[in-house]
């Protein structure tokens, strides 16, 4: 017998602060504001990423942020907000690329490349983001970090396992 799991699709599932985030929308995110904050200081941002992604076991995720943020920052159609390290808000741009990373842990990739699409980028240079987006959901399932549709997903199977 099958067991229909419903996955919520929107950003809305992505809280609006830091402390309300799972651990890996909390890496993820930390991820991103280490390589906008080097970027910024013309440091390269792979050395850190490397370092921070290392001590999580998933290193593979440094090269997806890496290349995520350089497709998202190169392309994107409007100017990008990413905030610094320590702020607690979350920017809309954050979001939307956590809500991307999301959707595509979650095996979803074509409403991951829509969520992306939809808020910051052509189509061309979303199909190009999930790639990185991809693999960044693969290494941290690898390490056992869950986005949060994953997390409902592994729930919903742990509970109709019962």
């Amino acid at each position: 017998m099958g067991h229909i799991i419903h996955l919520p699709l929107s950003s809305a599932a992505i809280p609006n602060t830091v402390a309300a985030l799972g651990a890996a929308e909390r890496l993820m995110l930390m991820a991103l504001r280490t390589w906008c904050a080097d970027t910024r200081l013309s440091r390269d941002p792979l050395p850190h990423l490397l370092k921070t992604m290392a001590r999580t076991n998933a290193p593979e995720a440094a090269f997806a942020v890496d290349h995520l943020m350089a497709v998202t920052t190169r392309t994107a159609a409007a100017t990008v907000t990413i905030h610094p390290p320590h702020q607690d808000e979350l920017a809309p741009e954050e979001t939307s690329l956590l809500n991307a990373a999301d959707l595509a842990q979650a095996g979803q990739a074509q409403l991951a490349e829509r969520a992306l699409r939809t808020t910051l980028l052509s189509a061309q240079d979303a199909a190009c983001a999930l790639v990185p987006l991809q693999v960044l959901g693969e290494a941290f399932a690898e390490a056992s970090l869950f986005f949060h549709r994953t997390r409902a997903l592994l729930a919903g199977l742990s509970q109709a396992g019962r």
